[in-house]
């Protein structure tokens, strides 16, 4: 019923090699990145936007990620809805 110590050893490492795997691949695919924003006329659209309210991104992310989802103020890129509050993160 007990498990060797080599044995215990090897199922250790052969099991945690595929679970690091996954788990860098979903990190990996998760990240919002700006070559992902493809259309430059979008992205100046974004940076503008954002350079008009730079002193309420900088107080207040949350509150104005909920106004640019209410004002329509979003854009795909892959699978999530990002808003331009989002962005200018990375602006």
């Amino acid at each position: 019923m007990f498990i060797a110590r080599r044995k215990f050893i090897r199922f250790l490492i052969l099991g945690s090699i595929p679970f690091l795997g996954i788990t860098n691949y979903i990190n990996n695919n998760s990240r919002i990145t700006l070559n992902k924003v493809e259309d430059n006329l979008k992205r100046n659209e974004i940076k503008k936007y954002n350079e008009l309210r730079k002193y309420k991104l900088i107080n207040n992310l949350n509150y104005q990620v909920l106004e640019d989802f209410k004002n329509n103020k979003t854009i795909w890129i892959d699978k999530k809805l990002v808003s331009y509050a989002e962005l200018s993160i990375f602006f």
